[in-house]
């Protein structure tokens, strides 16, 4: 590299120098960093530092709990650059919840549990109907996602979650992959799967599932149960990219 060839001894102290300011600059750094992040449909992390002492006091010392790298220089040696990582669980997710215990929503007696499923996965075939707006959305992932049926009846939120299990995987593990080899892990050889249809909130955070599936939810203490264990995936369908126009045979 341009460093080592270079040969000069100034560098090391240059580093050490830029490494020490980058390190004094770091909470403002993170704090910016952290921002745009939606905790659910209604606020960002920013929003909430603006409105929210104790979120603001553990964000304030988010810097104590990100890992750094060693930096390197640019080619042309005009800069440092040093990579800092934050884990979304437990760092970010750690001062919004506020609950012990899953709470345990009411079990609806007069329809027919499911079988025995060992998670759930929901798929989001790319934009879907935004409810009450006649647009189409693509769903945003958040920090605390809700789940709802076609009635817009409640059927998971971050309450329900066992908070331990928020704090080292999160409510839902989000991907765009259809091979479930790739989150077997989390949902099980047998998960209910589901497709989406619709999106709700003031952002797009929230899907929304047939009616038919979220009584089975609502029936089901072993469904409810994965909702708390966090054995829940949404497969969010990628982007597709405009396909040339066709000029005929």
């Amino acid at each position: 590299s341009a460093f080592r060839e270079s040969g000069d001894p100034a560098l090391p102290a240059a580093r050490q120098q830029a490494e020490k300011a980058i390190e004094r600059a770091l909470p403002e750094i993170l704090l910016k960093a952290i921002t745009d992040v939606p905790v659910d449909s209604q606020v960002t992390l920013g929003e909430l530092l603006r409105t929210d002492r104790d979120v603001l006091e553990w964000f304030q010392q988010i810097h104590y709990k990100a890992a750094g790298k060693t930096g390197y220089f640019t080619p042309d040696l005009s800069g440092l650059t040093v990579r800092y990582t934050l884990r979304l669980y437990p760092d970010l997710i750690t001062p919004l919840i506020d609950h012990q215990r899953p709470y345990r929503p009411e079990l609806r007696l007069d329809w027919e549990p499911s079988g025995p499923f060992t998670g759930i996965v929901i798929y989001i075939p790319g934009e879907l109907p935004e409810i009450n707006s006649p647009r189409a959305v693509r769903l945003e992932p958040c920090l605390l996602p809700k789940i709802y049926d076609q009635e817009l009846n409640l059927l998971a939120a971050f309450y329900m979650v066992d908070p331990e299990v928020l704090l080292t995987q999160g409510a839902v593990r989000y991907t765009d992959s259809l091979d479930e080899k790739t989150y077997q892990d989390r949902v099980g050889y047998y998960p209910m799967r589901v497709i989406a249809r619709g999106i709700f909130g003031s952002r797009p955070t929230d899907p929304v599932i047939p009616l038919e599936w979220a009584n089975k939810i609502r029936s089901s203490r072993d469904l409810q149960r994965l909702i708390a264990q966090g054995k829940v995936v949404i497969v969010i369908e990628p982007p597709q990219d405009t396909p040339a126009a066709s000029t005929g045979p």
